[in-house]
Parts: structure tokens; C-alpha cells; sequence
């Protein structure tokens, strides 16, 4: 018989498809500064990022512009806004200096280091 195998004469047993093996988890970039979540660096820095295959994009930024204040926290807990960049992207306003945003984004919002 065609089309046929094994010992019995039986019919062959049709291999089910297999999966293809899942790519790599994207890669999770943090976007923050020292400017504000709403300075316009921001959105020219997320659009390009998003023109990448397999990113995901988080920003986490200073509510305020903090210039020049990189090295300081704040003490004890901050306030963290849902907002949007100038752009309309969404982003996560922290109301303290630039590393409470960072420290936010890695210890709150579980986004690695």
C-alpha cells in the first residue's frame, strides 16, 4: 500500500507540526532624565528606540526638570503619577530627583536593572 508503513500494513501516523522555537524576550530599555518626563528629548529618544525590532520602551522620569541634581534622593517615599510625554507616550512621573526616578522604575515598578 502507498502511503503505508510499519508492520501491520497499518497507515502512517502523520507528525503533528512542531512550534517554532519563542525568539528572545525583548529588550526592556528605560528611558529617564534628568529634564522631566514632559522635556522634549524624551519623545526624540523614544521614537527612535521604538523604530527597534523587539523593544519595550518604559519611561520613568523626574515630574520636574531637576538639573544638576543627578547624585541626590529623596528621603522615604515619593509620589509616582501616571502621565503621558509630550508626545503621548506613556511614561511614569516620579516627584523627586533623577535616581528616585531610576530607584522607582527598578524596586516599584520591577523593571531590572
Amino acid at each position: 500500500m502507498a502511503g503505508c508503513s510499519g508492520s501491520d500494513g497499518g497507515s502512517s501516523v502523520e507528525k503533528s507540526p512542531t512550534s517554532a522555537p519563542a525568539g528572545p524576550e525583548p529588550l526592556r530599555i528605560l528611558v529617564s532624565n534628568d529634564d522631566s518626563y514632559a522635556a522634549p528629548g524624551i519623545d526624540v529618544l523614544v521614537e527612535a528606540l521604538l523604530t527597534l525590532d523587539a523593544v519595550e520602551v518604559t519611561v520613568v522620569a523626574p515630574l520636574e526638570e531637576r538639573s544638576g541634581s543627578g547624585a541626590k534622593v529623596t528621603d522615604g517615599e515619593v509620589a509616582v503619577t501616571d502621565v503621558e510625554t509630550a508626545g503621548g507616550y506613556p511614561a511614569k512621573a516620579v516627584d523627586g530627583f533623577p535616581a528616585d526616578a531610576v530607584r522607582v522604575a527598578i524596586e516599584e515598578l520591577d523593571i531590572d536593572a
